[in-house]
């Protein structure tokens, strides 16, 4: 079924990480293997997204797909901890991202 999806797909490839609601446990090996699996059979971005929450899930991923979404996290420490905060998880997953590109 994979490859019939990849045959018409553009853009790029969500995949939902974790099934459920945000905040729930991100079982990384299982994301991991997901990943190997869909990544060869695809010829656009793969993205994977929904249960990213820290810098741990980001350096896990990085290296492994194309794109990370990370949006819940953002929110919730807009709303918890200011602007400010957030900017600087930003920086963070992005240094993250950057070591793990190059």
């Amino acid at each position: 079924r994979l490859e019939q999806i990849s045959a018409r797909a553009t853009g790029f490839l969500y995949h939902v990480a974790e099934n459920g609601l945000t905040g729930g446990h991100l079982n990384l090996p299982n994301i991991e293997k997901k990943i190997a699996e869909i990544k060869p059979i695809f010829n656009i971005p793969v993205a994977i997204g929904f249960g990213i929450k820290n810098e741990s899930h980001v350096k896990a991923l990085a290296n492994k797909v194309d794109l990370i979404i990370i949006g819940s996290a953002l929110v919730n420490t807009f709303f918890n901890k200011g602007m400010n905060a957030t900017l600087e998880k930003v920086t963070v997953f992005s240094q993250i991202l950057r070591e793990n590109k190059e």
